[in-house]
């Protein structure tokens, strides 16, 4: 990542914290040799990771890894635990209805799901760096991983805004967790 570090950082917005920017180019478990991106095998040899046709895709792509690095970053130190929300489990059906389980920990719901910041956060920093037909295929890929637990889709990006816009009223299910309806709760967990 070095030898890509200030092309980096002339294409990230300026108001990034210096502690963080610092900690992006330090050592993350692979290293590039040539066109290729290895990672270091803790068990094993080392692997190829990436192999890259150009030199303009492989520094995309350190680009892309470290604003994703200071995206995470960004989002973990702005997150609040007071943002908690509760969230219920399925347990079993009676007259055709759920009957859920209201859990004992923590579940963020849609609005706090800690992603969405985190990949508000990461298209805002990649945008400088990348072309408009890149930035539109990073919108997709991650329109696409957001709305990887509702039943239809939920969010769409706008890119004026550059924020993530809720465009319909599903319900996030993951594993059996979803927003009971009044009455259905039937104990705790």
């Amino acid at each position: 990542m070095k030898q890509y570090e200030e092309w980096i950082k002339q294409h990230l917005p300026k108001d990034i914290p210096a502690d963080i920017l610092s900690n992006t180019f330090c050592y993350r478990g692979f290293y590039i040799s040539g066109l290729d991106v290895y990672t270091e095998g803790d068990r094993g040899p080392d692997k190829i990771q990436h192999s890259f046709h150009s030199y303009d895709d492989l520094r995309i792509w350190v680009f892309k890894e470290a604003a994703n690095n200071i995206a995470k970053q960004l989002e973990l130190r702005s997150r609040h635990t007071d943002e908690l929300k509760w969230r219920y489990v399925l347990d079993h059906a009676e007259n055709g209805k759920w009957m859920y389980i209201e859990h004992c920990h923590y579940q963020f719901n849609a609005i706090h799901d800690f992603r969405l910041a985190w990949f508000e956060t990461y298209l805002r920093l990649v945008k400088g760096g990348l072309t408009p037909a890149q930035w539109s295929e990073e919108i997709c890929e991650y329109t696409k991983l957001l709305n990887n637990h509702y039943p239809v889709q939920h969010w769409d990006y706008d890119k004026k805004k550059m924020q993530f816009t809720e465009i319909s009223d599903s319900k996030y299910v993951s594993q059996g967790i979803e927003e009971p309806a009044p009455g259905t709760v039937i104990r705790k967990e």
